[in-house]
């Protein structure tokens, strides 16, 4: 097949996020999509379905299952996505580029000496790739990149090298391929600030009423900066972002949109509070590329890494709320036996 999408969805939430994320890209879009998934029930919202069992991190499955892709041509989109028009064009891109994403909003969130800071972060939530030989590889060792993150312990040097898009960056800037920067239209992060030249086409991020931002987002035609779209009133809601959550501790930033101060973080380990630390460190590679963000830093090194050899899940939430700050809802699956 020549031209499709592909989504990933580890976990149950996943599963009903792709779900919606399909049925907004099947109103505007005609092309197959394909989903890999750990649902063992399946999907009727797809046209294809991969089944795959969870390497027990979703963002390793995620990296690893872009290779599984049975299209030429293939658009990635996460499952936080919301598809608003026609985004075929996105498919021409691949006749001249062979792979393309659009620019992260936070800018580069680890700093790497070995790169130029002009090679700015890309985003990996949307990305259009073109299966060649030499994506194929690429794709591998972001893989390998990623994972060798993952499980490395936390420090303030190395906490964001366990996210994907340092990873991702790292690896786009050894790699020989023919890179294309989509504009901020073919995904616009709702949590950040922005701008938009024309219509946005395809809104990144999770929100409760994700058709009125749509809206209220393409309200105008002409060039617009946008502020921040919050899920849930501001009083309660905490700004902020897991940068690493692993076996060995985590670490990100937090800090509330009307008070400005530090937060109290909670760490729970299977459901069971471990630790609540504050959010009040400062540190030059959480926040030199988050400008306002000065000492709204955490960090947390659990006493005793997490055995890879048993099932976890880590959450990290703000206290007095009920959901997990952005990437900060994290599982390790216990290897079969008999797996190395």
């Amino acid at each position: 097949m020549k031209n499709g999408f592909i989504y990933v969805a580890i976990g149950e939430a996943y599963w009903k996020e792709a779900s919606a994320s399909i049925k907004s890209l099947k109103m505007q879009n005609s092309q197959p999509v394909v989903l890999v998934s750990d649902n063992p029930a399946g999907d009727n919202t797809a046209d294809l379905f991969i089944h795959i069992e969870s390497s027990g991190h979703p963002k390793i499955d995620k990296i690893r299952s872009l290779s599984k892709t049975p299209f030429e041509k293939t658009v990635f989109l996460d499952t936080d996505t919301h598809v608003v028009d026609d985004i075929s064009e996105l498919f021409e891109i691949l006749e001249r580029f062979e792979l393309a994403a659009a620019h992260a909003p936070s800018g580069a969130r680890a700093v790497d000496t070995t790169i130029p800071e002009a090679f700015y972060e890309l985003n990996s939530g949307v990305i259009a790739y073109l299966m060649t030989p030499a994506v194929r590889s690429f794709l591998a060792e972001w893989e390998g990149e990623f994972t060798a993150g993952v499980t490395s312990p936390v420090t303030a040097k190395t906490q964001f090298f366990s996210f994907d898009q340092p990873s991702f960056r790292r690896q786009l800037w050894r790699a020989s391929l023919s890179l294309y920067v989509l504009p901020p239209e073919y995904n616009y992060y709702i949590h950040h600030s922005g701008f938009a030249r024309k219509r946005v086409k395809i809104l990144h991020g999770r929100h409760h009423d994700i058709g009125l931002v749509a809206s209220l987002l393409n309200a105008g035609g002409q060039t617009r900066v946008m502020g921040t779209f919050s899920g849930a009133t501001p009083t309660s809601y905490p700004l902020g972002y897991v940068s690493h959550i692993g076996l060995h501790g985590v670490a990100g930033w937090c800090d509330e949109i009307l008070s400005g101060q530090p937060a109290n973080i909670d760490i729970l380990i299977n459901g069971a509070l471990m630790a609540t630390v504050q959010a009040d460190l400062c540190w030059d590679e959480a926040t030199s590329n988050r400008g306002r963000r000065e000492c709204h830093g955490f960090s947390y090194q659990f006493p005793e890494a997490l055995s890879p050899q048993q099932s976890w899940t880590v959450e990290v939430r703000a206290r007095g709320t009920t959901a997990s700050l952005p990437n900060g809802h994290w599982f390790w699956k216990r290897p079969a036996l008999g797996n190395s």
